[in-house]
Protein backbone atom coordinates (compact mmCIF):
# COMPACT_ATOMS: atom_id res chain seq x y z
CA UNK A 1 0.00 0.00 0.00
CA UNK A 2 3.06 2.20 1.04
CA UNK A 3 4.81 1.79 -2.33
CA UNK A 4 1.41 2.59 -4.24
CA UNK A 5 1.18 5.92 -1.90
CA UNK A 6 4.85 6.60 -3.05
CA UNK A 7 4.36 6.05 -6.43
CA UNK A 8 1.74 8.81 -6.91
CA UNK A 9 2.19 10.98 -4.45
CA UNK A 10 4.49 13.72 -4.97
CA UNK A 11 7.32 14.76 -2.75
CA UNK A 12 6.38 16.71 0.29
CA UNK A 13 2.30 15.50 0.43
CA UNK A 14 0.75 13.68 2.85
CA UNK A 15 -1.50 11.04 3.14
CA UNK A 16 -3.99 10.12 6.14
CA UNK A 17 -4.17 6.46 7.62
CA UNK A 18 -7.20 6.01 9.97
CA UNK A 19 -6.79 3.34 11.60
CA UNK A 20 -7.06 2.03 15.74
CA UNK A 21 -3.79 1.41 17.84
CA UNK A 22 -4.09 -2.07 19.39
CA UNK A 23 -4.51 -0.61 22.77
CA UNK A 24 -7.99 1.37 21.04
CA UNK A 25 -8.55 -2.36 19.78
CA UNK A 26 -8.88 -3.69 23.66
CA UNK A 27 -10.72 -0.40 24.47
CA UNK A 28 -14.29 -1.04 22.34
CA UNK A 29 -17.04 -1.37 24.72
CA UNK A 30 -17.64 -4.46 23.01
CA UNK A 31 -14.32 -6.33 23.58
CA UNK A 32 -15.92 -7.00 26.64
CA UNK A 33 -18.64 -9.24 25.37
CA UNK A 34 -16.58 -10.97 22.94
CA UNK A 35 -13.19 -10.78 24.34
CA UNK A 36 -11.71 -13.09 21.34
CA UNK A 37 -12.81 -10.63 19.06
CA UNK A 38 -9.82 -8.23 20.44
CA UNK A 39 -7.50 -11.42 19.44
CA UNK A 40 -8.81 -11.45 15.98
CA UNK A 41 -8.67 -7.67 15.09
CA UNK A 42 -5.20 -7.81 16.38
CA UNK A 43 -4.25 -10.24 13.74
CA UNK A 44 -6.10 -8.22 11.54
CA UNK A 45 -4.77 -4.95 12.00
CA UNK A 46 -1.32 -3.97 12.04
CA UNK A 47 -0.28 -1.64 15.65
CA UNK A 48 0.66 1.61 14.93
CA UNK A 49 4.77 1.15 14.94
CA UNK A 50 3.88 -1.46 12.60
CA UNK A 51 2.41 0.75 10.22
CA UNK A 52 5.16 3.71 10.94
CA UNK A 53 7.70 1.04 9.90
CA UNK A 54 6.03 -0.13 6.81
CA UNK A 55 5.61 3.91 5.80
CA UNK A 56 9.20 4.77 6.73
CA UNK A 57 10.40 1.91 4.62
CA UNK A 58 8.54 2.95 1.54
CA UNK A 59 9.89 6.89 1.74
CA UNK A 60 7.24 8.83 4.32
CA UNK A 61 8.08 10.16 7.61
CA UNK A 62 4.94 10.32 10.20
CA UNK A 63 3.99 14.28 10.25
CA UNK A 64 1.31 14.05 12.96
CA UNK A 65 -0.48 11.12 14.96
CA UNK A 66 -3.62 12.20 16.52
CA UNK A 67 -5.77 10.37 18.81
CA UNK A 68 -9.75 10.71 19.27
CA UNK A 69 -9.86 8.80 22.45
CA UNK A 70 -12.78 10.22 24.23
CA UNK A 71 -14.88 9.21 27.96
CA UNK A 72 -18.60 8.36 26.99
CA UNK A 73 -21.36 6.81 29.02
CA UNK A 74 -24.35 5.33 27.45
CA UNK A 75 -26.30 2.65 27.26
CA UNK A 76 -26.44 -0.14 24.53
CA UNK A 77 -28.70 0.63 21.31
CA UNK A 78 -31.65 -1.55 20.06
CA UNK A 79 -30.01 -1.03 16.95
CA UNK A 80 -26.49 -1.93 18.32
CA UNK A 81 -28.33 -5.62 19.55
CA UNK A 82 -29.51 -5.80 15.89
CA UNK A 83 -26.15 -5.08 14.12
CA UNK A 84 -24.60 -7.69 16.47
CA UNK A 85 -27.53 -10.33 15.99
CA UNK A 86 -27.07 -10.51 12.29
CA UNK A 87 -23.23 -10.19 12.68
CA UNK A 88 -23.02 -6.94 11.20
CA UNK A 89 -18.77 -6.38 11.78
CA UNK A 90 -16.71 -9.05 10.43
CA UNK A 91 -15.21 -10.10 13.62
CA UNK A 92 -17.89 -11.79 14.51
CA UNK A 93 -17.46 -14.49 11.73
CA UNK A 94 -13.79 -14.91 13.12
CA UNK A 95 -14.53 -15.89 16.68
CA UNK A 96 -16.39 -19.29 17.62
CA UNK A 97 -20.00 -20.13 17.83
CA UNK A 98 -19.60 -20.68 21.54
CA UNK A 99 -17.63 -17.27 22.38
CA UNK A 100 -20.02 -15.45 19.99
CA UNK A 101 -22.70 -16.99 21.75
CA UNK A 102 -21.61 -16.20 25.52
CA UNK A 103 -20.86 -13.02 24.25
CA UNK A 104 -24.44 -12.19 22.64
CA UNK A 105 -26.03 -13.60 25.61
CA UNK A 106 -24.71 -10.87 28.11
CA UNK A 107 -24.80 -7.61 25.70
CA UNK A 108 -28.41 -8.71 25.49
CA UNK A 109 -28.56 -8.90 29.40
CA UNK A 110 -27.24 -5.63 29.91
CA UNK A 111 -29.71 -3.98 26.88
CA UNK A 112 -32.61 -5.63 28.74
CA UNK A 113 -31.19 -4.16 31.92
CA UNK A 114 -30.15 -0.64 30.94
CA UNK A 115 -26.59 -0.88 31.99
CA UNK A 116 -24.69 2.21 31.56
CA UNK A 117 -21.51 1.29 29.71
CA UNK A 118 -18.33 3.81 30.45
CA UNK A 119 -15.91 3.76 27.72
CA UNK A 120 -12.31 5.35 26.86
CA UNK A 121 -11.93 4.81 23.29
CA UNK A 122 -11.24 6.32 19.51
CA UNK A 123 -9.41 6.12 16.90
CA UNK A 124 -5.54 7.00 15.95
CA UNK A 125 -5.37 9.78 12.78
CA UNK A 126 -1.52 8.67 10.80
CA UNK A 127 -0.86 11.53 8.86
CA UNK A 128 2.92 10.45 6.92
CA UNK A 129 4.83 12.99 4.62
CA UNK A 130 5.84 11.11 1.89
CA UNK A 131 10.03 12.39 1.43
Amino acid sequence: MFSEFSRVLKPNRSVCILTESHTQLETRFWSEYFPATVTAEKERYPDIPDIIASAEQCGFKVDEIMTTDIEQSFTISSEFVKLVENKGFSMFRLISDEDYANGLERLKNDYKNGIEINTNHGETFLWLEKV
